[in-house]
């Protein structure tokens, strides 16, 4: 792990947080979209610390309702396919070779 105090390498992060932020008040405040004032974006930046992890492993399971009835895999499996997209219909068939 490494952590880093340098605002302008948090930069980018904060960035895309901030454009989050800013969505939020415009719907909220009517703020203007890109208006974060300077001195606010330089006083976050301060007090950002950032950590980079390098990730050594990933452990995981697919959870592909192999614990649910046959009748509601199947139900899942048809609404997957319907949605008619090509992750659907992959998840979809991960599911049936899973039976």
């Amino acid at each position: 792990m490494r952590a880093s105090s340098n605002g302008q390498a948090a930069r980018p992060v904060f960035t895309d947080l901030d454009q989050a932020r800013q969505q939020l008040m415009f719907e909220l405040e009517n703020l203007k979209e890109g208006e974060s004032p300077a001195p606010y974006v330089e006083k976050q930046l301060k007090a950002i610390v950032g950590l980079e992890l390098a990730v050594e492993r990933v452990e995981a399971k697919a959870k592909l309702s192999q614990n649910r009835s046959e009748a509601d895999r199947v139900g899942v499996v048809a609404g997957l396919r319907s949605e008619g997209g090509p992750a659907e219909a992959a998840v979809a068939a991960q599911m049936d070779s899973a039976r």
